[in-house]
């Protein structure tokens, strides 16, 4: 049993001797690094070497390439007065930029994204407008609702379209195209739905049938919970997002 404590402790001891074996070495390429930051103010030298500690303690693999860089700008902010503070942020923000990575661009939505973004939407809002007028005027439910043909056609029509104007209407986009392009292919689009509601309109109800109110609201949540995963799932961002993103 002694025996077996005292290699139980000798093990415990190696290991530490090693910890601080690794520290002390961690810490001599700390400051050994630090030499260079010559040059610097008072400030910003206390800054980068925070910095330099911080990132070294995390055993970022990049870290004398970063704080190399960093030190070239500041270098040169500095003559304008700059201290790292104002230029990155606190020494905390900073590294978790650097371990985060770079951040990416947004990307512009494609229009397949938007149309079925806003279709679903569509979709979503018509069934919550069926389901209430259908619960309101039971008397006369075929006249209050569209058919489940008129729904689909909605939310097609409705999904490119707005899917088209939102993306037009996109940084960049709108000069590309020209504005007379843009007013000429939202009117072709309005014919099309005109001229879609007027197929539509022929169709028997026994085809184009009306549904139950309750099937129209659990539609509607089927279709909002659809429109949540594919915004996670493919990443989608609104044209609201996408303009805020880029004039930042």
């Amino acid at each position: 049993m002694a025996e077996e404590k005292t290699v139980r402790e000798k093990n415990q001891e190696a290991a530490k001797k090693q910890a601080e074996a690794v520290s002390q070495q961690k810490n001599k390429q700390i400051m050994e690094f630090n030499e260079k930051f010559e040059g610097l103010t008072k400030r910003n030298q206390d800054y980068m070497f925070h910095l330099n500690k911080a990132l070294a303690e995390k055993d970022y693999a990049e870290r004398e390439k970063v704080v190399s860089e960093m030190y070239n700008e500041l270098m040169e902010k500095q003559k304008q007065g700059v201290v790292a503070n104002k230029l990155y942020g606190t020494v905390n923000e900073k590294v978790e930029a650097i371990l985060a990575g770079p951040k990416k661009e947004p990307k512009m939505p494609t229009l397949w994204e938007l149309s079925l973004d806003n279709g679903l939407m569509i979709w979503a809002l018509f069934c919550i407008m069926y389901a209430f007028l259908g619960m309101f005027s039971k008397s006369n439910q075929n006249a209050a609702n569209g058919g489940i043909i008129t729904l689909i056609v909605t939310s097609i029509v409705a999904g490119v379209g707005l899917g088209y104007f939102y993306r037009a209407m996109m940084p960049g986009q709108s000069k590309r195209r020209g504005w007379l392009n843009i007013i000429f292919m939202i009117a072709i689009l309005m014919v099309v739905w005109v001229a879609a509601f007027g197929i539509v309109a022929i169709i028997p109800p026994t085809i184009n049938v009306v549904l139950p109110p309750l099937a129209y609201a659990v539609l509607a949540v089927v279709a909002y919970g659809v429109r949540w995963y594919l915004k996670k799932k493919l990443n989608f961002i609104s044209p609201a997002d996408f303009r805020r993103n880029n004039q930042n």
